[in-house]
């Protein structure tokens, strides 16, 4: 799946665009920004589980894997979880949802607008096998919202790719069941008050991007990522 939507995107940049895939924001450093975003990730989702924590009546910590499970095939699984399920998944929708869209779209739209376009989609497709819940609706609008800025001011596909794996490593690690997906330890969390538990996270993410708007204001992006994209709002001219 990965490797064909993969191909349209070169095919269509190479034969209808008439340009390269790597325009998408593959340009630049790899290892750098990915592990930034990586750590970001991690920091991020691992502040919501702090609060959660801090609040639950209890807290039950369940180990995944058993004893008879060999170092061999854990390890062989968890390069596995790390390469192909959580770097590979990532790319592929930081690629074909996020640099693609943008990148074709930016010329024409005002940016905020196809954000908040891509936050839409990217978020009523969650609850297609998900009960609605309003403070999840903001988390995820958020969260798409926050990677939308950081491709568009950073111009690196990489940036989100490493933060969009941070968080889904922290998902899986701590509170995944399987241990042959990643998990570590599946982490049960009880009676946690109903609005820290729908609307924590969405507080951090709001903090976290004006945090990257104050960083593009004051050249960041500019600085570290010469490359990057400015901003610039689209009007029809008379």
């Amino acid at each position: 799946f990965g490797t064909c939507s993969i191909g349209i995107i070169w095919l269509a940049q190479k034969y209808i665009h008439k340009k390269k895939i790597s325009e998408l924001g593959l340009k630049g450093r790899v290892w750098y920004p990915i592990i930034i975003g990586f750590i970001v990730g991690a920091i991020l989702v691992s502040l919501k589980n702090i609060v959660l924590i801090l609040y639950a009546e209890n807290v039950e910590y369940i180990r995944v894997t058993s004893k008879e499970t060999s170092i061999l095939s854990y390890l062989g699984y968890y390069t596995y979880f790390i390469v192909g399920f959580i770097f590979w998944n990532s790319f592929i929708e930081e690629l074909g949802t996020r640099a693609y869209p943008i990148q074709k779209l930016k010329e024409h739209m005002n940016p905020y607008l196809i954000f908040v376009i891509m936050g839409l989609l990217f978020t009523i497709g969650h609850f297609v096998l998900n009960d609605f819940n309003l403070g999840y609706f903001l988390s995820l609008f958020i969260a798409s919202y926050i990677y939308s800025l950081l491709y568009y001011f950073s111009n690196s596909i990489w940036l989100t790719v490493g933060m969009h794996s941070g968080v889904n490593w922290v998902g899986f690690s701590f509170f995944g069941t399987s241990w042959k997906l990643g998990a570590l330890y599946n982490l049960k969390i009880y009676d946690v008050p109903n609005w820290i538990a729908d609307y924590s996270n969405v507080i951090i993410q709001f903090i976290f991007l004006l945090l990257i708007l104050y960083l593009n204001k004051k050249g960041f992006f500019n600085k570290y990522f010469p490359k990057g994209n400015n901003i610039e709002v689209k009007t029809n001219s008379a």
